[in-house]
């Protein structure tokens, strides 16, 4: 069930389930990655932030983004900090598909320079 409400809800829902249930981990996996399928930016925020929501996961909900061209959920998942530099760079060489190279091109240049 939390994986659902994840994808349909508000983070408030999303947050009161999650602070007077037993979620475990794998269920907060699940509902980041619906919750990056719906789109839902602040669902995806307050899960990753519990701490739950491993590097597998975030790389797959970004990719999964790219591939749509969903470039909203990817700048989203920059603001918040999941995502590095290096997880795009790397996933743009794997991608031949000319949209998700661009969506991933795109986030990457949102990044602050890296210092050097």
């Amino acid at each position: 069930m939390f994986p659902e409400v994840a994808a349909c809800s508000s983070v408030k829902a999303v947050q009161v389930l999650y602070e007077n249930g037993d979620i475990s981990p794998d269920l907060v996996e699940a509902a980041f990655q619906n919750a990056a399928q719906e789109i839902s930016s602040d669902v995806l925020e307050f899960l990753y932030k519990t701490g739950c929501v491993g590097a597998e996961s975030v790389r797959c909900a970004v990719l999964d983004a790219a591939d749509r061209g969903d470039v909203y959920v990817v700048d989203c998942m920059i603001n918040f900090g999941c995502v590095s530099r290096e997880l795009l760079e790397n996933a743009q060489s794997k991608y031949t598909s000319i949209r998700t190279r661009r969506t991933l091109l795109r986030a990457c240049k949102s990044l602050p320079p890296t210092q050097g």
